[in-house]
Formats: structure tokens, C-alpha cells, sequence
């Protein structure tokens, strides 16, 4: 007996299919569940069982006898709602929000002056504050190699890398450079 969650993931991959195949033929078509299952290696009855809950709930029809089903409009808004990426809880974007290049090349002064205090003063602090500020940078460094960096992530590792500069390392860093952070850590609405 199938779990409750392997239920509903058949009953959406069973679904995505549906809408792949229709969006591939740009008509409705219609797809034998049952070659599907056997060409998948799901079993037979647990397809018949979810297709039917499909049937069931109007996300998919049974538009003749026999085992052919086709997805519905309401099937293929329901693809399509699961294919959007949840919002954050807070009602917000900022973590989702992308960062121009402009942004990022901001950044780049303020970064170098950060590395080169590790590289060449990094033995000075605290092994914590090191290790915090190295782990920070790379987050940033990952964030702009994506195709999309999140202007949220970039900029609550401005907030951190921020934090253990005014609290451990401010007499070793500028306080131009922490006043740059603070300004591009306020455009990425972090600070």
C-alpha cells in the first residue's frame, strides 16, 4: 500500500506528464495511462487508482472509453501552480529577487579589501570571526555565479560580514569600506 505522500507524487508526476504531453503537441492530447505506467515501471493499478483521482477531482478526463486520459484546464493550471516557486512567508520577494550585474561589480572594491584582511591579517582575529567572514564570502561568491543571484541571500551576508567587522575587525577594515557595506547592504534591503 502506497503512502499517502507517494500517492500524491504519482498523481503529479501522472499529471506532468499529461501537461508535457500536451504542451509537446500543442493540442490536447490524450495518453494511455496504462502503456505510460508500463513504459514508467509504475504499477498498473496504483495509475488506474490515481488517474482516477485525477478523473475525480477535474484535473484530468476520461474523453473515451478505454484507457486513454487527457488533462483538463484545471489540471493544467494545477501543473503549472506547482511549477511557481512558493513566496516567502513574510509576503515578500527579496529572497527571490535577482541582482543585476551592475550590483554585484558594486560590491567588488568592498569585497577585495575583505580578502585581502584575510589574506594578510586573517591570523589576527578570532578563529570563529575567520572562519565566519571566509564562509560569508564564499555564500556570495556562489550567489554570483548563479544564473540568477538572490539580492536576499547577497545581502544577509552583507548584514554578517558587517556584523564581525564592527565587532571584531573594524580597526583592521576602513571605515570607508564598512560605510560602503552598510550603503550596499541597505540597497539590498538587508540592513
Amino acid at each position: 500500500m502506497a503512502t499517502l505522500e507517494e500517492r500524491e507524487a504519482l498523481r503529479l508526476t501522472i499529471l506532468r506528464a499529461l501537461y508535457d504531453q500536451d504542451e509537446d503537441s500543442g493540442l490536447r492530447s490524450r495518453m494511455d495511462y496504462r502503456a505510460w505506467a508500463s513504459r514508467e515501471g509504475y504499477d498498473d493499478g496504483e495509475v488506474g487508482k490515481a488517474t482516477r483521482w485525477l478523473v475525480d477531482h477535474g484535473l484530468a478526463d476520461f474523453p473515451t472509453l478505454g484507457p486513454f486520459v487527457e488533462i483538463t484546464s484545471a489540471g493544467i493550471d494545477a501543473v503549472e501552480e506547482s511549477m511557481r516557486p512558493p513566496e516567502p512567508a513574510d509576503g515578500g520577494s527579496l529572497l527571490l529577487e535577482s541582482v543585476s550585474l551592475a550590483e554585484i561589480r558594486r560590491l567588488e572594491p568592498a569585497l577585495a579589501e575583505i580578502r585581502t584582511l584575510l589574506y594578510e591579517r586573517g591570523d589576527e582575529m578570532e578563529r570563529d570571526d575567520r572562519e565566519d567572514l571566509a564562509a560569508q564570502l564564499d555564500t556570495i561568491d556562489a550567489q554570483t555565479r548563479s544564473p540568477r543571484p538572490r539580492k536576499g541571500v547577497i545581502g544577509y551576508a552583507l548584514v554578517a560580514i558587517l556584523f564581525v567587522l564592527t565587532a571584531a575587525a573594524e580597526a583592521m577594515v576602513g571605515q570607508a569600506t564598512i560605510e560602503a557595506l552598510r550603503e550596499i547592504a541597505t540597497a539590498f534591503g538587508t540592513s
